[in-house]
């Protein structure tokens, strides 16, 4: 290739990156997103509440919505750029000059990949994302190099990851057994570093930990303990595992095709042959991701664990050790959560960018083409079917009420937001105390600018004759106006406006009447006496 098709070459991948990275923050200005967790983490931030299990996380968030107000577009941006440094890290740190110029489409890729439950949400997920990619980018460094200060840095990383997210107390292990497994380290040297490792990371603990103790105020914590328990999420990874494993054995067979191919075929004809057969396995994902029903359901459970499969298999045949330990760090992400395997995305996109640079040519330009096919599929796939019931394509004003100012929306939702901002300042005095229940309690509550009237809890589900009755003597005591969405905890089957709650009957039972704003899927229910 001349220097004059060199640089037309280059300078579309430089084309490419930059669409895909602006495509990727088109996310963090439209769509609700997803109604429960980024406005229950956003309490959070703006009262400084909760306990050890992601303090880290709670007093970061207490500093954004300190400097930038209890607003999402901020949090969501601020996600974002944790995202795309984490997919930037090892591509920056890992690979050299020239490396990096070949390699500036698989980045894109890895960008065009992402969606919108990547960082529609700033929540220790999030932080999790950041800190498990420089963990395993500065172990390789300080692998490569040996120098103290990259052992520093990893254990006061991994002290600040114990802090943001509990969980991550498990990189521990990981870290530890890629020193004792390294072979260019004597025993002596391996504990050691061990130590030193074990030391700076209870740092690195102590010192968020410690700033979180003289910022957070207690809270009661309430974060679906039901699905979050040991035996809940072993289940979880064991039942979503088919799923994953499925997935990873489509694309292993993928990448065993184009190494025969190359094995058998001549030059010209590997190319031509791996183009075609790479473009059409490409559509025929396409294919399977938008038309087959189940594939394209809400949150696009099937699409996001095949891209997650996908760069897993990229990342292991490369048989590159160092992509090994990255893989054993960033699965963490997964553990100590009710939504399994799901959560490999969308970390697993950081070994995307530099995967790809220890293939052969040809396998590269083969899966290249498969790749990019997939990309595109995914950014059609996550604009049509969107979190929250929210069609990117439909989403036609800006939002004036808080916290969803500055991100556009539909125009339905936006009634909504003002039907629910105009009863609140009706029914609303220095007297009277507000309580919202339901799904969109989160949403509602943030909407109306009030506290939660007893504690934060994560779930609201008004179905639930339990819920109902740890509330009963608070109703009692306190005569609150009580605000109700229709739509249930997506764990109930009840969908029905006309569906009677729990929550709903005892409130009558307790001499509340109704306003109706059924048109808007909520009620309103005052005491009778008032």
């Amino acid at each position: 290739m001349d220097k004059n098709n060199t640089h037309i070459v280059q300078w579309c991948s430089y084309a490419l990156l930059l669409f895909a990275l602006i495509w990727s923050l088109r996310y963090v200005f439209e769509g609700l997103g997803n109604v429960m967790d980024p406005l229950y983490w956003m309490h959070k931030y703006a009262h400084a509440e909760g306990g050890w299990m992601a303090s880290g996380t709670i007093v970061i968030g207490h500093l954004l919505v300190s400097v930038f107000g209890a607003q999402l577009m901020p949090l969501r941006f601020v996600a974002w750029l944790c995202v795309v440094v984490a997919i930037l890290l090892p591509y920056g740190m890992l690979l050299n000059s020239e490396q990096r110029k070949a390699n500036i489409p698989w980045l894109a890729i890895s960008l065009m990949l992402m969606n919108y439950g990547a960082f529609q949400e700033f929540s220790p997920g999030t932080l999790t994302v950041l800190c498990l990619s420089a963990i395993w980018c500065i172990l390789i460094r300080f692998q490569r190099t040996k120098k103290v200060v990259w052992l520093v840095c990893v254990g006061l990383l991994t002290g600040m990851a114990i802090a943001i997210r509990f969980p991550n107390i498990l990189v521990l292990l990981v870290v530890l057994c890629a020193i004792v497994l390294s072979r260019e380290l004597s025993r002596e040297m391996k504990l050691r570093v061990g130590g030193l490792y074990m030391l700076y990371a209870l740092i690195g603990a102590g010192v968020f930990y410690g700033i979180a103790w003289a910022v957070m105020t207690p809270a009661y914590m309430d974060a679906a303990m039901g699905s979050h328990q040991i035996s809940s999420m072993i289940e979880q990874l064991w039942t979503k595992g088919a799923l994953l494993f499925g997935s990873i054995a489509i694309w292993v067979a993928v990448v065993l095709l184009g190494r025969e191919l190359q094995r058998r075929l001549t030059q010209k004809w590997c190319v031509v042959m791996m183009c075609c057969i790479g473009l059409g396995i490409g559509l025929l994902l396409a294919h399977y991701v938008t038309f087959v029903p189940k594939a394209s359901k809400w949150y696009n459970i099937d699409l996001t664990y095949m891209v997650s499969a996908f760069c897993l298999v990229i990342a292991f045949m490369s048989a590159k050790k160092e992509l090994w330990w990255g893989m054993f760090v960033l699965v963490v992400a997964t553990l100590g959560t009710d939504t399994a395997w799901l959560k490999l995305f969308p970390v697993v996109l950081c070994l995307l960018p530099i995967a790809a640079v220890h293939y052969e040519k040809k396998l590269q330009l083969y899966l290249l083409v498969i790749s990019f096919v997939f990309a595109i599929t995914v950014m059609v796939r996550f604009s049509i079917n969107s979190i929250g019931n929210c069609n990117l394509r439909h989403v036609d004003t800006w939002a004036s009420i808080a916290p969803y100012e500055n991100i556009r929306i539909p125009v339905k939702d936006a009634e909504w937001l003002e039907q629910v901002k105009t009863d609140y300042e009706q029914y609303a005095n220095d007297s009277i105390t507000i309580l919202a229940v339901g799904q969109r309690m989160h949403m509602m509550r943030e909407v109306m600018g009030c506290q939660a009237a007893v504690y934060n809890e994560f779930w609201s589900n008004i179905f639930d004759k339990v819920y109902t009755e740890k509330y009963q003597e608070y109703v009692r005591r306190e005569r609150p106006i009580v605000f109700c969405t229709f739509a249930p905890n997506f764990k109930t089957k009840p969908s029905c406006v006309d569906t009677q709650s729990a929550f709903e009957n005892m409130l009558r039972a307790e001499g509340y009447r109704e306003i109706d704003r059924s048109e808007y899927k909520y009620m309103i229910y005052i005491p009778s006496n008032d």
